[in-house]
């Protein structure tokens, strides 16, 4: 943008002093601002002599004021293993004087935490939605939320991020960190800022035991059949089996669908060392009737 002023006149070796307020753009771009300006004298007689016009120019650098902000909060309760879905909520905005772009979310997966889904969206005078995605790579999810403008807070011209996670069935019980990042080209290490979540385990342990015959004789053999299950949600670790055999019986044979199992003199035990919701494990016990 260009300003001009008319001097009615400048006596000879007088001077006059123009001043001009101005600010900054927050959209300004750059390393350098440079402001030129020029005078130009109408004379009337065109033999006099002398300078009828000049330029200079004022060189500033240029620093943007960027601060960029990030609140991120989660469930207040304790979430379970294998249980429903939760969401994190993430708030990003800059509260400086300049616009900062490509304005980068990211939030790396822990160990324990499943992404599910993510949306993102602004209330500036123009709102803008994206959504999150899983970069499988580097396993975190991410979002380019765009340029964050200037004078930002919770409230006003702020990226509002709604993440949807769940707990892994393995998940270990206890505390675990979530960490979200926003980083911009005038702030590359970016902020973070944590949301823990405490995790529970929770399962449903079951056991059925069955035989193929009703009646036996000496010498017969026979079959037991046990079903250890789990109706979780959590995945049950190291579960501990045992079964004793009447002494009437000689044990021939201890199998499993999963887990080591063994006979000592008539007690079967065995350990399995995981056991997943809706996935039951087998064990079958061969016998012989004594004479």
């Amino acid at each position: 943008r260009t300003y001009t002023a008319t001097l009615s006149s400048l006596a000879a070796n007088a001077n006059s002093v123009i001043t001009l307020r101005v600010r900054v753009r927050p959209d300004a771009t750059g390393t350098q601002l440079t402001n030129a300006v020029s005078i130009t004298a109408d004379n009337i007689s065109t033999q006099e002599v002398g300078n009828r016009s000049n330029t200079d120019d004022d060189v500033n650098t240029l620093t943007r004021g960027v601060t960029l902000n990030v609140d991120k909060t989660g469930p207040t309760t304790p979430v379970t293993a294998g249980g429903a879905n939760f969401t994190y909520t993430v708030t990003a905005f800059n509260s400086g004087t300049a616009n900062t772009p490509n304005v980068l979310f990211t939030d790396p997966i822990p160990v324990g935490l499943e992404f599910v889904s993510g949306t993102w969206a602004t209330n500036e005078a123009t709102p803008r939605t994206g959504q999150v995605t899983l970069n499988t790579t580097s396993n975190r999810a991410e979002a380019n939320l765009g340029t964050l403008l200037a004078g930002g807070s919770t409230s006003t011209n702020r990226a509002l991020i709604t993440l949807n996670f769940r707990a892994l069935p393995t998940a270990t019980a206890g505390q675990i960190d979530n960490v979200a990042r926003i980083a911009s080209d005038d702030n590359t290490t970016g902020v973070t800022d944590n949301a823990a979540v405490t995790v529970n385990r929770q399962f449903d342990l079951s056991v059925t035991k069955t035989d193929n015959v009703d009646t036996v004789t000496s010498g017969q053999q026979l079959t037991y059949t046990i079903v250890v299950s789990n109706t979780g949600p959590s995945t049950a670790t190291n579960v501990s089996v045992t079964d004793t055999i009447p002494s009437v019986l000689t044990v021939n044979s201890v199998t499993a669908s999963a887990g080591t199992f063994t006979n000592n003199a008539g007690t079967v035990t065995g350990t399995i060392p995981s056991l997943v919701q809706g996935t039951p494990v087998t064990v079958t016990i061969t016998a012989t009737v004594n004479n």
